[in-house]
Order: structure tokens, then sequence, then C-alpha cells
């Protein structure tokens, strides 16, 4: 076995590797990663363990670059996990090794795995949220029988309501997303990620057959909106949005209904229903009551876990109420400035 740190934008073995290993999703795509190096210019590479010539596991990684000028490594940026692709353990510890010893020699700050690795090659996790993930399985019928009640009542009420429901591939339907974005993440007191951010989703990764915009719409009026992304055998529900004052006709039900659909005729066989933080009750209960299974998720660190207390405090208690007070250019403003440096956020 031979230990090499390749160009997965520049090198087909890495596409070729990730669609034959069962545990590869979209963010192991050069579609995404494309995006991050297109959008923020972060370097990107793969550790990779060659065999005879052929990539046997691997992990991609993009070099981070704080405020400050200090380098990280993070597998990775603004992915809501990123699992080493492996076969046996003795090559995950090749892997952790040598990312570790890049580290070192490089005099790197710090390295982040956004996967549970904890207590391998001396790597330590932590854990500030949850995903749920379940199997796409049955027919339609079971499908709905596997719900729970709240949301098969949901979903018959938004049938109800003359909403009209589009999946589209088409960059119009991008920017529709953004326009409810912007609304949501206001709302919410979170900076949005620029709008060039969700074209590079669209021309990297949707454009080229791994990606919809489900949109749903009210009398020709956008109510809400969710972006999936969808490689090998898991669908992601990425990034969703809403107009809070047509929550009550129920959309995201029937946006999840459809995008379920649409997983049965893609042949997927997971469906990823995204990150949600610990304290999200509302949330989590939301994606738990469609069958999937909540587990905690985790980010690792090499050498140690750092503190984020200042940032915390800052980003809740002063940023928070300045983006939800503030004219809408504010909360994209300090999008376009801030999210290159914190990739967690």
């Amino acid at each position: 076995m031979e230990i090499v740190f390749i160009n997965p934008l520049e090198n087909p073995q890495w596409l070729t590797f990730i669609s034959s290993h069962k545990d590869s999703n979209i963010f192991h795509h050069p579609g995404w990663l494309r995006v991050l190096k297109n959008q923020y210019n972060y370097k990107v590479s793969a550790v990779c363990i060659y065999d005879n010539g052929i990539i046997k596991a691997g992990l991609p990684f993009c070099e981070v670059h704080s405020i400050s000028g200090k380098k990280k490594l993070v597998s990775l940026p603004f992915s809501d996990y990123c699992n080493p692709l492996y076969n046996t353990e003795e090559e995950l510890h090749e892997l952790l090794n040598a990312l570790s010893k890049l580290a070192e020699h490089e005099k790197i700050n710090n390295l982040e795995i956004n996967f549970n690795l904890n207590g391998m090659n001396n790597f330590v996790s932590a854990s500030d949220s949850v995903v749920h993930i379940f199997e796409v399985k049955g027919s339609e019928d079971e499908l709905m029988k596997s719900f729970h009640d709240s949301k098969r009542r949901g979903i018959k009420k938004a049938m109800k309501e003359d909403l009209q429901v589009v999946i589209s591939k088409e960059y119009d339907a991008v920017k529709s997303f953004f326009n409810l974005h912007l609304q949501t993440r206001k709302l919410k007191g979170i900076p949005v990620q620029p709008r060039s951010f969700f074209s590079e989703i669209y021309n990297c990764i949707i454009k080229e057959g791994n990606g919809f915009v489900i949109l749903v719409k009210k009398d020709n009026i956008d109510i809400a909106a969710t972006m999936f992304l969808h490689f090998n055998s898991v669908l992601t529900y990425k990034y969703n949005a809403s107009d809070n004052r047509y929550q009550h006709l129920r959309p995201n039900n029937l946006i999840v209904w459809h995008s379920l659909l649409e997983a049965i005729r893609l042949g997927v066989r997971y469906y990823d229903f995204g990150k949600s933080d610990l304290d999200n009750r509302g949330l989590r209960d939301f994606k738990s009551q469609w069958g999937g299974i909540e587990r905690e998720n985790f980010v690792t660190y090499y050498p140690s876990i750092p503190e984020h207390g200042l940032f915390s405090t800052v980003k809740d208690k002063i940023v928070s109420p300045f983006i939800k007070n503030s004219p809408d250019f504010v909360c994209r403003l300090i999008g376009e400035l801030g999210y290159k440096y914190f990739p967690s956020i």
C-alpha cells in the first residue's frame, strides 16, 4: 500500500473510486469539492491509499485560513458529515496517520473531520448536532404508513390547500430558493451563504444531474423550497427555506413527501435528512416523525478540541440579534464576508 495526496478535481480516479464505494455520498463528489474551491478558493486535496495503482481508501479535505491567517485542514467545510472511505481498520489508521503527519509537518493549527473518529490515532471528538437517515424501501403506500400520524395529516392538509409542487433542475428555481432562504436566515438571525454559493451548487451539481430543487407555490407565490443533492445511494436534504406566513399550510410536509417519491424514482437507498442542532427540539421532532433514525453527529479534532466559547457568545448574543433587527442586506453582507473563515457555522 502507498499513501498519496491527490487533487480530486483533476484526478479521474477519485470519481471512479467513490462511485464504486458503498459509503460515499455527495460530499465526497468532485462537484461538491468544486463548489468549495470556486466559491471560497479553498485548496482541495484527498489523502488516498493506493494498491497496484488503484485507490482503495481515501478522504477529501480543504485547507482553510482563519481571519488571522492560521491554517487548518477541514474534511469538509459546510458538509453535514464526511466519512472516510475505507475497507479495513488498518486503512483508516493509515489515512488518519498521514493527515496528522501532514498537519504537523505543515505546522497547521488544527485538523477537523466531520465524522466520529474518537480515540482513533489520538483524535478526539465532540458532538453538538444530530443527523437523521432512513432507508427508502417498500411501496408508496407502505412508505406513507410508516410516517407518524401528524405527518400523514400534514400531507393531507397540504394537498387540500391547492398548493403547487414543482421539482426543478432550472436556475430559476435556485433563485426562488435563495429569496426564501434569505428570509428564513434573517428571521433566525443566521448569516446567509452568498447567492454565488448556490449558483456554484447549480453549476457544479444540479446542472450535472446530481440535485434538484422542490418548490411549493400558493397562488403563484413561492412559499417553501428545499435543495436536494444526490449521489450513489443517498439523497440528501441539504437546504430548506420557507415563508413563515404560510407554515399553517404545511408546505414542508408536501416537500418531504414529494422528495421521497423522487427518491423511489431515482432508486436511491438512503434518505439523509441532514444535520440538526441538539437544542433544536422542534426540527429534530419534525425529522424523527418521518421514520428516520436519529444519531449523534460528531466533529473529530486533532490534536485537541478548540475553544469555541467566545465565538459562540459573539454569534448568539451579538450577531444574531443584529441580523434579526437589520435590513436584508446586513444578513447577506455578513455571510459574504464571514463564511469563508467560519466553515462550521
